[in-house]
Order: C-alpha cells, then sequence, then structure tokens
C-alpha cells in the first residue's frame, strides 16, 4: 500500500463535473482540502476521510462511508459540494492507469490499495495524472 501524493494544483475538469452526480447543501465540520475524499458524520457535517479503526466508526457503531470528493477548498463552516460519480480529476503525477484508489491512513489522502479489509475504491485512476471518482 502506497500513499498518493497530491499535486498542488489538483481540480476537477469542468465537462466532467457537469454530468457528475453531486451533493450540495452541506457544511464543512472543519477545514477540508481540495479534491479530498469526504464522509457526511452523524452531526451531518463534511469531513475529510481517514482509514483508520479510531476515526472509521459513527457514535452509533456504524462505520464510516464514502459520500464524494470535495469540489474545493473550505473553511469550517462553509457551505460544501461534493463530487459524486464520473467526476474527473487531476490528481497526481505518474500515477498507474487502471488501478482503484482509497482512502488512506492520513486524513484526506489516497492509497492505491485498501488499508483495512472490506475498504471500498473511492476512485479510479484513469491516465498517468488523473482520477475518475466512483460511486459507492
Amino acid at each position: 500500500m502506497a500513499y498518493i501524493a497530491k499535486d498542488s494544483t489538483a481540480s476537477f475538469d469542468s465537462r466532467s463535473t457537469a454530468m457528475a452526480g453531486y451533493i450540495s447543501g452541506l457544511t464543512a465540520g472543519s477545514a477540508l482540502t481540495s479534491v479530498a475524499p469526504c464522509r457526511i458524520d452523524d452531526d451531518g457535517k463534511v469531513y475529510m476521510c481517514v482509514t483508520t479503526e479510531a476515526q472509521r466508526t459513527f457514535a452509533s457503531g456504524s462505520f464510516v462511508d464514502f459520500a464524494g470528493f470535495t469540489a474545493k477548498a473550505y473553511n469550517s463552516g462553509d457551505p460544501v459540494t461534493l463530487f459524486r460519480g464520473n467526476a474527473i480529476a487531476s490528481y497526481s503525477t505518474a500515477m498507474t492507469p487502471g488501478k482503484y484508489c482509497y482512502s488512506g491512513s492520513v486524513t484526506g489522502t489516497l492509497s492505491d490499495a485498501p488499508v483495512l479489509s472490506g475498504d471500498k475504491a473511492v476512485a479510479l485512476i484513469i491516465s498517468a495524472t488523473d482520477i475518475m471518482v466512483l460511486d459507492n
């Protein structure tokens, strides 16, 4: 398993987002970086995903689910839009097309392999630089 370094200019392709699924009307529960995998917590706010046992479950005991990727960077309390399936983003360099990406063990990052058993892929690498968000 390897961490996938996000480029400082990571951003979504506007043509793909025009036809992609999205969730809007949400509120950031903390500062969120751009093109970051996120979840909606049981307080109704958006937080960046992290795959660790300590932060993976809600107070109710259910597993944290991936909801989408941030459209841009947000401050805590800002209104948030998350992009879902088929949105394409420039994310990194020198990635291997055809591999899946998973929520990483560091908040808001991606990994090229599952961190924990049962982790679901959140994106597909479609070129050396681009990912496509998956619907889960």
